[in-house]
Parts: structure tokens; C-alpha cells; sequence
């Protein structure tokens, strides 16, 4: 796929779980590209940030889905958002 191709991306996200301020379970995140297994529940060591790892902080279970597009003109279109049911966590 060349410059301007659409490139399609897949993330399944399962959310740190926390109580009363300390991390239970770390999440992990499992990731496809152009529907080619990148990334396989790759554990997450808190938020992201510029040459810097922060800890994981509290906040509520569910926050409004953030995108980076790096100063780059880049479009987003077609993001779907569709939470999985206790079966299918892989931890």
C-alpha cells in the first residue's frame, strides 16, 4: 500500500483493572495491521507519553477514546468502538 492507500488497523484492548488506588491487572492490548497480527496481548505499563513512562493512575473504567495524528494530515473514518463480554478476555 503507497503513500495515500488506505491502511486498515485492528485493536482489542483489555483494560487495566484496578480497586481502591492499586493496579490489579495491567492492560494488554493485541493489534492488527492491514489484518496481519502485529501485536499479540502485549502488556501495557501505564499511559503514553513523550520519552517518559508514567505509572498507571487511577480513573474511571470507562474515558473518551483519544487519536494521534502527530502534526501529519491524516484522516480518521470508519472507527467503530464495541465492547467484548467477560468471555472473551484472554487473561
Amino acid at each position: 500500500m503507497g503513500k495515500g492507500s488506505a491502511k486498515r488497523r485492528a485493536l482489542i484492548l483489555d483494560g487495566a483493572v484496578g480497586k481502591a488506588g492499586k493496579l490489579l491487572r495491567p492492560a494488554f492490548v493485541t493489534a492488527f495491521h492491514n489484518g496481519v497480527l502485529v501485536q499479540d496481548h502485549v502488556e501495557l505499563t501505564g499511559p503514553t507519553a513523550h520519552h517518559q513512562r508514567p505509572a498507571y493512575q487511577p480513573h474511571p473504567e470507562r474515558m473518551p477514546l483519544r487519536l494521534q495524528d502527530h502534526n501529519y494530515l491524516v484522516r480518521f473514518r470508519n472507527i467503530w468502538v464495541r465492547e467484548l463480554g467477560e468471555g472473551n478476555n484472554r487473561t
